[in-house]
This record gives structure tokens, C-alpha cells and sequence, in this order.
């Protein structure tokens, strides 16, 4: 939804959102219940799929002058990168690894053609 027509101008990353990596998935992180380092280790890995993203999308976002805080320097990509891989290795969850295999969002998987 967020890269559909009006809503891909009231979702674009700005300025604004480079404080904290973890606040761009705010909507995402209701959780009430459950185990705390399960949520974590799951909120990691959408945050890893996210830095990707702006990883793969640098080039264009260049060209179409679209703001990223990669290409802007805002965030150290590389740096969180691996910050996120360690913190997410640190907690094991076979099922979790099953439906999300963290080998998938670090070899960049979700953007080959």
C-alpha cells in the first residue's frame, strides 16, 4: 500500500525519520504479550529487510532525487547491518528461521530478478 499513488508520498522517508531506526516500524510493534526476545528478534529482521531496501533502492532514489538516509548519510548502512545481524544471530527460533531464514535477508534475496 505504501508504494500505491497517495499513499507513497505520506509513507516517503524524509529527514524527519532518520532519529530512530526502530520508529519507521512503529506501526508494526503493538505487541501485548509474547516473548520479548522473539518480538525483538522478529522487529530486527523487518528492520534489516528495511536498511536493505534503502540499500537497493540508493541508485534510483538518486536519480529520482528521493530522499533515502542511506545515500544521504543519515544512517550508516553497512554499520547497522551488521549490528542488526549480530543482535538478531544472539536470539534462536528454529520456527521463526523457518518462515523468515535470516541467510534469505542477508544474501539480499528480495531484490533479484
Amino acid at each position: 500500500m505504501a508504494q500505491k499513488g497517495y499513499f507513497k508520498t505520506v509513507f516517503s522517508h524524509d529527514a524527519l525519520d532518520d532519529e530512530n531506526l526502530i520508529d519507521r516500524l512503529h506501526p508494526l510493534n503493538c505487541f501485548y504479550d509474547g516473548n520479548i526476545q522473539i518480538i525483538t528478534r522478529g522487529m530486527n529482521i523487518l528492520l534489516l529487510v528495511m536498511i536493505q531496501d534503502y540499500i537497493a533502492d540508493a541508485r534510483n532514489d538518486s536519480l529520482e532525487g528521493k530522499y533515502n538516509p542511506v545515500t544521504s548519510g543519515a544512517w550508516q548502512a553497512e554499520t547497522i547491518r551488521e549490528k542488526l545481524i549480530s543482535e538478531i544471530e544472539s536470539i534462536q527460533n528454529p520456527e521463526m528461521e523457518q518462515i523468515f531464514p535470516l541467510e534469505m535477508v542477508k544474501e539480499r534475496k528480495f531484490w533479484e530478478d
